[in-house]
């Protein structure tokens, strides 16, 4: 499993992935929206008959839309009034031409989209093993995916660190740095680590909250957002499933916090930051490059 050479989980890659694993990928990749099966969903799989168990009890949430409106709601209390943006030319100053911003752009669109749908999930999921008590509750909208928000293009290759410029892993390690949670590598990093200048602009804008704008506090406010729209779910997670086995909830058990405390919750609230810096819409009534590459991966 190639990924363990880069995290300290075990996970099954998109490109490993056969039988149930690879059609349950699939399903994932088109119920969230987005071209890629992020790092817990390919843990799971990993361990028997998680990933079954778990997709099968979330996945009335996404035939609905509660999730979805859950995931835009969460994203909305997590804006920020940063002033800290790049602006169009210091894009193209790095040397980062049309198809990197492109490429660029459907990688960030991508974890915008999927982390905070999937700390939402696995909250909820981790609720229905601690047998948090079900309370009927007024359900949130059912909302069926706006197909605008979808997420279109291909994902850059997921690099290792082995396989990066020495430079470049210590870049990559110097953001996972950021935020603290750094015993699971962000996959965000390593498909950004084509693009080291963009990386380093990154580094100067993460820190910089960090230091100035109390990330810490930041992250903790989105997990628990997170947390409180997941108990709100909790009705209409799927229960005729099949049970895991007891080994199986023990590491399912230990993940879950692990990302949700974690990896997850740092880079739901991060990406939340990044995409702000970005060009905004005013910025890019301005420049037709911009527009250009920042429609194109919305579809």
């Amino acid at each position: 499993m190639s990924d363990q050479q880069t995290d300290p989980v075990k996970a099954i890659t998109e490109d490993e992935a056969s039988g149930e694993i690879a059609r349950i990928y699939q399903d994932i990749r088109e119920s969230l929206g987005v071209p890629v099966v992020n790092l817990i969903w390919r843990h799971l799989a990993t361990v028997p008959g998680a990933l079954p168990w778990a997709w099968d009890s979330l996945k009335p949430l996404y035939v609905s839309g509660a999730i979805t409106e859950a995931a835009v709601l969460l994203r909305a209390s997590l804006r920020t009034d940063q002033n800290l943006v790049f602006s169009s030319s210091t894009l193209k100053s790095v040397s980062l031409s049309p198809d990197d911003l492109r490429s660029i752009t459907v990688v960030l669109n991508s974890y915008e989209r999927s982390n905070s749908l999937n700390l939402i999930a696995l909250n909820a999921l981790l609720a229905k093993i601690d047998g948090v008590d079900i309370q009927e509750r007024d359900r949130l909208p059912q909302v069926a995916i706006d197909e605008k928000s979808v997420v279109h293009g291909e994902m850059p290759e997921l690099l290792a660190l082995a396989n990066m410029e020495a430079e470049v892993r210590d870049l990559v390690e110097e953001l996972n740095q950021i935020g603290g949670r750094s015993d699971i590598m962000p996959s965000m990093y390593r498909h950004l680590a084509h693009w080291p200048q963009y990386l380093a602009l990154l580094h100067v804008l993460v820190k910089t909250i960090e230091t100035e704008s109390g990330l810490e506090s930041q992250i903790v406010n989105t997990i628990r957002e997170a947390r409180a729209a997941a108990v709100q779910l909790l009705p209409q997670l799927a229960n005729d499933v099949e049970p895991l086995t007891a080994a199986s909830e023990l590491e399912v058990r230990d993940a879950l916090p692990r990302f949700i405390e974690g990896t997850l919750g740092k880079m739901t609230t991060i990406i939340q930051l990044v995409s702000a810096a970005m060009p905004s819409t005013e910025q890019s009534t301005r420049n037709s490059w911009w527009t250009d590459i920042s429609q194109s991966s919305s579809g």
